[in-house]
């Protein structure tokens, strides 16, 4: 223990350092209506515990607000909103944020959360970003070293975008979170099935947008197994155990699947589609501008987000009553840090060297590095070639399942522009 505290102490202090910050700015950061709707739907965390089978889909609630809701969203994120309430002592909110009232109607309404039921509601995502930090540093290590372990981690947990969703009660804490826990388990030198199977899990149940951490899962247990014996009976045991485990958690925290799958399945395709349908239509008709048609367009806008605009609040012309919150959390030092054209270039291209970089890498003789490197860029990949592809609206936190990827590479293109040592100098 003590040798590995004396190995590790600069990103333990990091890590502290960083931990009270996101802590420390919970209060102020800007209020966003879908923190209402979770902390109204973290209800589910006291029926789940104590009638379960009450979640599952009815036909005759099809109407149904709460239904509506489980039907499309990933359930995570209420349960830890939820649980956090719990250990509080604070009660859900008994009414829904409605978007076609003004800001005043939901006050009235009491739709906003009090300050302390807000707090707890935050706290519990917020206490996975220490964890995520952890992760980021792990799998550094496992690419290239404790360089660019600390290096991405300091990315991670100074990144504007990071900064503010993932310390609001809502999905991208969790997201970014299950993506690294997925991603580090896959980087293990002997991965185990159960593990990965848990991490695509708490990942998709975190928002279903990182549903292309699956076949990564699927392909990393597969490759795992290149040096055992009997090749084809040790794939068919890990993908059975993966499988298993992913459909365990995975049915276990969705009980509005349990009396009626194949209906509550059709219900969830059928309206995630036509909410996307509508929101584009919707974007369409009020901000024409806004509708990213094209692939370009959407990697254009990717990049503007991630690297050069600052941390985007909202979107929406009637949460005109928090401006004065933002202008007040984006004048504390360090939640708008390396945003700009200027800066935006250097981590565009810091990040395009890391993958070139890595890829060259591909040609190491060390197995188990190419492996890992493979694992990384595939990732990569998909995650990114998903959300050009599915997502034709600009919000910048849809950009969250790639901005670890992004810290990644930039870790270990800075990592490794350091000289290298002569023997002499080691």
């Amino acid at each position: 223990m003590k040798q590995i505290i004396t190995s590790h102490w600069p990103f333990g202090v990091l890590l502290s350092i960083l931990s009270l910050f996101f802590v420390w700015g919970i209060p102020f950061v800007p209020f966003h209506p879908d923190e209402s709707t979770n902390i109204f739907m973290s209800s589910d965390f006291e029926i789940l515990v104590s009638k379960p089978n009450s979640l599952s889909w009815q036909h005759e609630n099809e109407g149904d607000l709460r239904q509506h809701y489980r039907t499309i969203d990933a359930p995570l994120t209420r349960y830890l909103i939820g649980f956090g309430r719990t250990i509080s002592g604070q009660e859900a909110l008994t009414v829904d944020w409605d978007w076609s009232k003004s800001w005043e109607e939901n006050l009235g309404n009491e739709a906003y959360p009090n300050e302390n039921l807000l707090f707890s509601a935050r706290m519990a995502i917020t206490s996975l970003l220490p964890l995520s930090l952890v992760l980021i540093y792990l799998i550094g290590i496992q690419i290239q070293g404790k360089l660019t372990g600390f290096l991405a981690a300091l990315l991670l947990g100074t990144q504007a975008i990071v900064l503010l969703h993932s310390r609001r009660a809502m999905t991208e804490g969790v997201l970014v979170f299950g993506i690294l826990f997925t991603l580090w388990a896959c980087l293990q030198n002997r991965p185990r099935p159960w593990l990965i199977g848990l991490g695509v899990a708490l990942a998709i149940n975190a928002k279903h947008s990182a549903l292309p951490m699956l076949p990564v899962g699927l392909i990393a247990i597969i490759w795992s197994t290149h040096k055992d014996g009997n090749l084809i009976k040790k794939v068919f045991s890990n993908i059975v155990q993966f499988g298993v485990f992913f459909l365990i958690i995975t049915f276990a925290l969705n009980p509005v699947y349990w009396k009626h799958p194949a209906q509550a399945l059709q219900a969830t395709v059928t309206t995630r589609i036509s909410l996307t349908q509508q929101q584009i239509s919707d974007t369409q008709e009020i901000a024409s501008d806004k509708y990213l048609g094209s692939y370009g367009q959407r990697l254009l806008v990717l990049f503007a987000n991630i690297y050069v605009g600052p941390a985007e609040h909202s979107l929406v012309a009637n949460l005109e009553p928090t401006i004065e919150a933002v202008n007040r959390y984006i004048d504390i030092p360090g939640h708008n840090l390396m945003r700009g054209l200027a800066w935006g270039a250097f981590g565009a291209i810091l990040t395009t060297l890391g993958v070139y970089m890595t890829i060259r890498s591909l040609r190491s003789k060390n197995m188990e590095r190419v492996r890992s490197i493979s694992i990384l860029l595939l990732a990569a990949g998909l995650q990114t070639g998903a959300l050009i592809a599915a997502v034709p609206l600009p919000w910048a936190r849809f950009s969250l399942p790639v901005i670890p990827f992004c810290c990644l590479f930039m870790a270990y293109g800075l990592a490794g522009l350091r000289p290298k040592r002569t023997p002499a100098q080691i």
